[in-house]
């Protein structure tokens, strides 16, 4: 565990680290690429999937529609 101000978090910044190291391997390997957003407005973070190749996006997480009829 890490703390982070008064959070204590349950990962540390090197196993958080390896996870993404890992994600981004997996993801190159599937021409795939992430890229996160932060909406200082709704304080969510939004992880996008693109085809790196078409540069198409596969998916959204989570969907920008579901954040319209959150806020």
């Amino acid at each position: 565990m890490t703390t982070v101000g008064d959070d204590v978090l349950p990962f540390s910044p090197t196993s958080v680290q390896n996870g993404v190291h890992s994600i981004r391997t997996f993801l190159q390997n599937r021409q795939r690429k992430l890229v996160f957003q932060f909406n200082a407005d709704t304080g969510l973070v939004t992880t996008t999937v693109v085809d790196a190749k078409r540069q198409q996006i596969v998916r959204q997480i989570p969907v920008e529609q579901a954040l319209k009829l959150i806020f």
